[in-house]
């Protein structure tokens, strides 16, 4: 999946030993010409599990979630197309993304686009000190989102979004109407954020270079911040890898800085980059992390293996 500044959402198919394909198999336009990329909740079989959770107990949760399924009911198709474009969209269950609107998220099923049935998630009109700005949707626009699922329930779907006037703030994407719990963790804009394999915990940046271990969760509701560092320029983008010992941030000192997640302290910081670095990401395997910067240069690194 794939996302443009003019809010053109592309879907792709990628097979191992294909030819990648030259057009897109669903082309999407939300009408969001904000700075905020889409997230993605995946169908329950592709759910991260808890540290205490064995993949054959997810596996077994994924079953009970199809059997519960209606009858006849299968995995969702795009319209009239083909076999194989239905198969390149069945991890997606819903696509997270800003509305037309800014302030406003929208989750919508990739089969139908924002033109079928469409969850609303508004911010109240009061909440945030930027009631008395001019800010819009009393926090401001969505500058960052995150699609995740409670580790408790595997049906249950969880939207952290982070806005212009810093605050996080939770949803249940079962009762969209007001959210769970909101609060202002930043001073500036949320920039970026990302959740680790357990679905309650991640990392959120700001403009500011304020990086900040955020744990949420719906029982109770509760966003909150537990660790903070301080870059001495603003971050682009933040990643976990997926076995939780490592964080990297992409930052706009033309570095990329590399901290321990789970122990909270710093560990290296990258330099190759000669303009701001945007955006980080592990290969799914951890051994390697690639950063892309403003001087069109991506870097691959290969650092602190996992075992």
């Amino acid at each position: 999946m794939t996302q443009t500044r003019n809010g053109l959402v592309n879907f792709w198919q990628l097979a191992e030993g294909r030819e990648l394909s030259r057009e897109p198999v669903l082309s999407v336009a939300t009408g969001s010409l904000g700075f905020c990329r889409c997230a993605v909740l995946p169908r329950c079989c592709d759910d991260a599990v808890t540290d205490s959770q064995s993949t054959e107990t997810a596996a077994d949760t994924c079953d009970a979630a199809s059997a519960r399924r209606p009858a006849g009911e299968s995995s969702p198709r795009v319209g009239d197309d083909t076999a194989g474009n239905s198969a390149a969209l069945r991890g997606f269950q819903l696509v997270v993304t800003p509305a037309e609107e800014t302030s406003i998220v929208q989750a919508w099923d990739p089969n139908t686009g924002p033109s079928g049935s469409v969850l609303t998630l508004r911010m109240p009109d009061d909440a945030g000190p930027s009631r008395e700005s001019n800010m819009v949707g009393g926090c401001g626009m969505c500058m960052s989102l995150q699609a995740v699922r409670a580790p408790r329930n595997v049906g249950h779907g969880l939207v952290v979004a982070g806005y212009e006037d810093g605050t996080v703030a939770l949803w249940d994407l079962r009762a969209p109407t007001v959210p769970l719990k909101f609060e202002r963790l930043h001073t500036e804009a949320v920039v970026a954020m990302t959740a680790d394999v357990t679905g309650t915990s991640g990392v959120s940046v700001d403009a500011n270079g304020h990086v900040i271990h955020v744990t949420w969760g719906d029982s109770p509701p509760h966003v909150r911040a537990v660790h903070a560092y301080t870059l001495s320029r603003g971050a682009g983008d933040v990643a976990i890898r997926r076995d939780r010992r490592l964080l990297a941030v992409a930052g706009w000192d033309q570095r990329v800085h590399v901290y321990d997640y789970k122990k909270r302290r710093p560990l290296a910081r990258l330099k190759y980059h000669t303009g701001s670095v945007g955006c980080v990401a592990f290969s799914s395997d951890g051994a390697l992390l690639a950063s892309g910067a403003k001087d069109a240069n991506i870097a691959l690194w290969s650092l602190y293996p996992p075992p």
